[in-house]
């Protein structure tokens, strides 16, 4: 996956957290932080991942 399609999925999968928090922390909603929390993992792990080598031989 290039580097600006990998940049902008983790820029929306962090976008989309922070709408979770924002709706899930006033209405007590469990299921919104728990989503929050899962694509703000996918944000950091996009965010950080590095590409592996295939080496033959």
């Amino acid at each position: 996956m290039n580097t600006l399609k990998r940049l902008l999925i983790a820029s929306f999968c962090l976008c989309a957290a922070i709408a979770c928090y924002l709706d899930g922390v006033p209405a007590g909603g469990t299921l919104f932080l728990l989503l929050g929390v899962v694509l703000e993992v996918a944000f950091w792990s996009m965010l950080f991942r590095t590409q592996t080598i295939n080496k033959m031989g």
